[in-house]
């Protein structure tokens, strides 16, 4: 599912310029969010992007602005072959 709203206000001097866009995929129990906001218009235009992901290895959440980026990830892995020893008396 993908959704985007445009906002392009212009008035006298003033110039507000908004791009949001989001993208939703899902699977089984794999997803993945994603939302980019432009603000601004040309060379000073500023971005902002949340993504939040979930996959069979792996899950996550990035948070992308102009100077910083915070994120959380994590990876799952196990062994491909797993051995059960019984022990007795």
């Amino acid at each position: 599912m993908e959704n985007k709203i445009i906002l392009d206000i212009e008035h006298s001097a003033n110039v507000f310029a908004l791009n949001i866009g989001s993208n939703y995929h899902r699977k089984n129990m794999n997803f993945e969010h994603k939302i980019e906001a432009e603000l601004g218009k040309g060379d000073k235009a500023t971005k902002y992007v949340y993504n939040a992901f979930n996959k069979e290895q792996a899950a996550g959440l990035h948070l992308i602005t102009p100077k910083r980026t915070f994120a959380i990830d994590s990876v799952f892995s196990t062994p491909d072959k797993v051995t059960i020893y019984l022990l007795t008396k």
